[in-house]
């Protein structure tokens, strides 16, 4: 996957864990090395608003989830327990996932909405 061109929509399912796995990868196919490159990613009802729904990053530990980076494999792992997801209020918003070795040199690796729907199954 190389930086954000297109928007990459996400699916949550309430009351279920949320996981998601990006490979990123070079113009010929490579995975790039992320050895010393953190994560951060905040979901938002809109880019405009102040505050964040939920954060996920590689660098503190989050009530929300977390991002795990895979070196030289070049994998982005993201993780939302289903525990967090049982409780949120919101149906709807707009994400972006920004890798970065400090903070002049921060990409958007992938962005864009993320709804929540309902799951089927009861248990």
């Amino acid at each position: 996957m190389a930086l954000a061109n297109e928007p990459v929509d996400l699916v949550i399912h309430e009351k279920a864990r949320f996981y998601q796995k990006f490979i990123w990868k070079d113009s010929g196919g490579t995975p790039i090395d992320l050895t010393g490159y953190k994560a951060h990613m905040q979901i938002r009802e809109s880019a405009n608003s102040d505050t964040a729904l939920l954060t996920l990053s590689t660098e503190t530990i989050t009530k929300d989830g977390t991002i795990t980076l895979g070196g030289v494999a070049g994998t982005i792992e993201l993780e939302i327990l289903a525990s967090v997801l049982d409780t949120i209020p919101w149906r709807t918003g707009t994400y972006d996932l920004l890798m970065y070795t400090d903070a002049d040199h921060a990409d958007v690796l992938v962005a864009g909405r993320i709804r929540v729907e309902k799951i089927n199954t009861r248990v």
